[in-house]
């Protein structure tokens, strides 16, 4: 692995750390545990900046690797980096805009077959939820 798989890594490592974290949180308040769920949510709510600059400098390092080979380390390199980039894009999407997994639940997947299109994240309503203060 090269620098260009490291970038595109780092970014698809803070959005599942982000996910995790959002996750932990809610199930810590659905168990009656979090008291502290609404400063976590700010505290995500900070990241999504950060997450979606470096999701992007992922994105460009990867296509670089392809569009100079020689700053790869090969081209398990550039694979790994281009399915890293995709991963970071398809997390981040999941995570403060819209739902894209529609198997967790029959109701999401019917709604995915009718063509209702794809409902927003439910980080995305969290953080809303917070910054209206409820």
């Amino acid at each position: 692995m090269g620098w260009i798989s490291l970038a595109t890594i780092a970014a698809t490592v803070l959005l599942i750390v982000i996910g995790a974290l959002y996750g932990r949180g809610k199930v810590r308040l659905l168990r009656c545990y979090a008291s502290d769920f609404p400063a976590l949510l700010r505290r995500l709510g900070a990241w999504k900046a950060p997450a979606l600059i470096l999701t992007l400098a992922g994105c460009a390092t990867a296509l670089a690797g392809w569009w100079a080979p020689a700053w790869s380390a090969g081209l398990a390199d550039r694979n790994v980096a281009t399915a890293c980039a995709v991963l970071a894009v398809l997390e981040y999407v999941n995570y403060y805009h819209r739902q894209l997994q529609h198997f967790d639940s029959r109701e999401d997947f019917r709604r995915l077959l009718s063509g209702k299109g794809f409902r927003k994240s439910w980080l995305a309503r969290d953080l809303e939820g917070v910054a209206r203060g409820s």
